[in-house]
């Protein structure tokens, strides 16, 4: 009744539309998508998961630049699925803006009544009563960007799950032995590691296609990319592999790679010299900004940045600045 009336007394949630996602999380998914290709083992697995287990929790577990945020997106994308992306350098990664924004997604679309203090675990309860024999897939981006204090499970998830409630769930390997997620008997749970050896085949298949949408149908790169090519008298098949040889399967270089070629940014380089992998990619990075020029003495290491790789920030002054510059670089990426 509230959707097909125009009138705003009676649309309680005038800013909420089936048909979309999330306002809070929609830029994000959109961008994520860009491009998007194969993925599909990941799909036919979660599909199977869904099939054996009336219930559950499937992670998928990556390394930076792997694709795990783009796969979340891609199924929310295609299944209008409730969704949380923990973002750390937006703050949005502690557990009561996820049971916030999931308790808000839920009762629009469930139609539920009195969930403003009830927990994850009672929310769910009251979702399952209205399922009527459908599943409900729950999608949780970065589970290693959570910001979290105290025992418990991750985000708070609940250790049983009503029948027809699953979570999809994504994050990068954990530092510790003890995992921060721990079910009940019963309750379904898989891991999907997408560095796994019996995976390495389709991820190099989807990074083929990959580069083949960059170079032949992305509006904004591909004729650039086609020219880079043509210049150097390359057969398009030699730079897909060879790209593909170099990304080491990874995403995350190929999002800098491609557009760095199309730009010109590697104008003397042939496809031998282009670097091998992220993080020859950074050090190529960093030497284009001169800082292999600088004093050792005003570099300093930083172990870890926002997302795992190793990064270096300059201390201050002048020359610092350009190597905090690079430091902020890698910590958004």
């Amino acid at each position: 009744m509230a959707k097909r009336t125009k009138s705003p007394e009676f649309r309680p949630y005038p800013d909420w539309n089936f048909d979309e996602y999330p306002a809070e999380f929609k830029s994000l998914i959109m961008e994520k998508i860009k491009g998007f290709c194969g993925r599909e083992f990941v799909f036919k697995e979660f599909g199977n998961f869904l099939n054996q287990n009336s219930n559950g929790y499937f992670t998928v577990v990556g390394d930076a630049g792997m694709g795990k945020s783009a796969i979340a997106a891609k199924y929310v994308y295609d299944h209008k699925s409730p969704c949380h992306f923990n973002v750390r350098a937006d703050g949005r990664n502690r557990p009561e803006l996820f049971l916030e924004s999931i308790r808000k997604q839920l009762t629009r679309r469930y139609e539920l009544g009195n969930t403003d203090k009830v927990n994850l675990s009672a929310l769910l309860q009251k979702v399952s009563e209205n399922l009527r024999g459908q599943k409900l897939v729950i999608v949780v981006d970065a589970l290693d960007e959570v910001e979290q204090t105290g025992g418990g499970n991750i985000l708070d998830f609940p250790t049983t799950l009503p029948d027809g409630v699953y979570f999809l769930l994504t994050r990068r390997p954990y530092e510790r032995e003890n995992k921060p997620l721990n079910v009940s008997p019963g309750v379904g749970m898989t891991e999907l590691d997408l560095r796994a050896s019996q995976y390495r085949g389709f991820s190099r298949d989807d990074v083929k296609e990959y580069i083949g949408f960059m170079l032949n149908k992305d509006p904004d790169y591909g004729v650039k990319l086609q020219m880079w090519v043509q210049e150097r008298d390359i057969k398009k098949e030699d730079f897909i592999e060879q790209i593909a040889d170099k990304s080491e399967n990874n995403f995350m270089y190929l999002r800098y790679v491609l557009p760095d070629i199309a730009k010109d940014k590697y104008p003397d380089l042939s496809l031998k010299e282009l670097p091998d992998g992220l993080q020859d990619y950074y050090q190529q990075h960093w030497v284009r900004m001169g800082m292999e020029d600088k004093p050792q003495k005003d570099v300093e290491r930083v172990e870890r940045g926002k997302r795992g790789e190793r990064v270096e920030r300059g201390k201050r002054g002048k020359r610092g600045g350009m190597a905090f510059a690079l430091g902020m670089f890698l910590w958004q990426v």
